[in-house]
């Protein structure tokens, strides 16, 4: 939550072009099917329920601790990684915060314990997965503005899921 500067660096580094390039590909993969809400989900606010099976999958690629709070009384999870600070990637959702209470770590076991996480992340975790493999067929565009090919690529089986 008190994170924000290590997505927007000005750094070259391979773990700052990283942290550029998370935002974009979830961006991509994020559905109302893969929201905890899917009725209050909107392309305008694609964050929306994606918090902690967003946090999950980028603990599977960065490792870290997960972190749980709660904003304006609804609960949301983010990641803490070694190193490199807090990163939550699904902060918009909330607009601005009025209340956010002190963070706590929380188990993965515990984030995986509700049936509802556990095939949403397992979604996000497949398409997030197809869409870094097509980034590395060379389907990549411009990190900073879109994917080209993973968003088609994608797309037709999400409308099906609709």
């Amino acid at each position: 939550m008190r994170q924000s500067s290590n997505v927007d660096q000005a750094s070259t580094s391979p773990e700052a072009n990283l942290l550029r390039t998370l935002p974009v590909v979830l961006r991509e993969c994020w559905s109302r099917e893969t929201s905890y809400d899917p009725e209050k989900w909107t392309p305008e606010n694609p964050t929306h329920g994606q918090c902690a099976i967003t946090a999950l999958v980028i603990q599977d690629l960065l490792g870290g601790d997960l972190l749980r709070a709660k904003v304006n009384g609804a609960e949301h999870y983010w990641n803490c990684l070694p190193d490199l600070g807090e990163l939550d990637l699904t902060r918009d959702q909330f607009g601005t915060a009025d209340t956010i209470t002190t963070p706590e770590k929380v188990s993965r076991e515990y984030v995986l314990s509700f049936s509802n996480t556990v095939r949403r992340y397992e979604q996000l975790s497949q398409l997030f997965t197809n869409a870094l493999k097509e980034i590395a067929r060379g389907k990549l565009i411009n990190a900073r503005r879109s994917i080209r090919g993973v968003s088609s690529a994608r797309k037709p089986k999400s409308r099906k899921l609709r």
